[in-house]
């Protein structure tokens, strides 16, 4: 399916860009796809930070390169982390249709009552009117 090759094709850039790191001398704080099979939280991933052995703006061109695929692949890494984590929306805990005139309606949702739902910004509906 659509999202199965989305998931192996990012999952297939972050190991390259881990193996770049590597050739170029970068440390990694995981190796590739340890991480993508856990529940980890984007704050854990925040927080551990870039270890890198490279640090600094006077270094030359295989310095440079490695910090920048150590970005990569940072960045990379929550990319997937999301892709993973993400989960359609909860059902709302409300849904009201007011007919507010002949041609016009309104709707309101609430929330779901869960916690832990994910954030929704577009609902889909679709209607059809029956004239007789």
């Amino acid at each position: 399916s659509n999202p199965d090759k989305m998931g192996t094709h990012l999952r297939q850039v972050l190991c390259e860009a881990e193996m770049r790191l590597q050739e170029l001398g970068g440390l990694l704080d995981e190796p590739c796809g340890a991480a993508l099979n856990t529940r980890a939280s984007f704050s854990s991933m925040l927080s551990a930070g870039s270890t890198s052995s490279v640090t600094g703006c006077a270094g030359g061109d295989t310095e440079k390169q490695a910090v920048a695929w150590g970005r990569k692949a940072k960045t990379l890494k929550r990319l997937v982390l999301g892709f993973t984590q993400a989960r359609p929306p909860d059902v709302p805990s409300l849904v009201a249709l007011d007919i507010t005139s002949k041609n016009t309606i309104s709707v309101r949702l609430a929330e779901p009552t869960s916690q832990e739902s994910s954030i929704t910004t577009k609902f889909l509906g679709s209607f059809k009117a029956f004239f007789e």
